[in-house]
């Protein structure tokens, strides 16, 4: 929900989808954005880890995708905004030429930003795909479930490890 009051001073990205959010308990403010998700996927790691040691493996394998997809939503969002203001900025100066005539109505460059960026997360995403299958067929299920887990762990603590640096 984004904020009404006008004595909201925080820095916020221009044309973010996402800095509009508002934290209303201050005590939590550390968990907006990126930071979120890398400690709910960290916690959902520990979740697995737990229920793994307990002999639980369905369990502990479904915590671990949960994992995942709280850690690649997070990262999704933040390349989304990434791109869509790199594209927006490449599709401006189509905007400026615009002139009033009777041809077809012309796609904005917000739009062509919107698919752009679109096109290059749903491309990524099937590059990495493309390469956790590959590592299951040449390393094997275990190796890969353990780098998999292992750069997840590394991924989220680094970009923890960011946020506070910057703070």
């Amino acid at each position: 929900m984004p904020s009404e009051s006008p004595d909201d001073d925080r820095d916020h990205s221009a044309g973010s989808t996402v800095s509009e959010e508002t934290t209303r308990v201050p005590a939590v403010r550390y968990l907006e954005g990126a930071s979120g998700h890398g400690v709910l996927s960290l916690l959902f790691l520990l979740i697995a880890a737990g229920l793994l040691h307990g002999g639980m493996f369905g369990e502990a394998l479904l915590a671990g995708i949960v994992a995942y997809g709280v850690a690649i939503n997070g990262l999704t969002i933040y390349l989304w905004d990434k791109f869509r203001l790199y594209f927006e900025t490449a599709f401006d100066s189509d905007e400026h030429a615009a002139t009033r005539t009777l041809t077809p109505h012309r796609v904005s460059a917000e739009m062509k930003a919107e698919l752009a960026s679109g096109a290059v997360i749903v491309g990524g995403l099937g590059v990495f795909l493309g390469i956790v299958l590959a590592m299951f067929r040449t390393l094997g299920f275990q190796q890969t479930v353990l780098l998999a887990v292992g750069g997840l762990a590394l991924g989220n603590l680094g970009v923890l490890g960011l946020i506070c640096a910057r703070s």
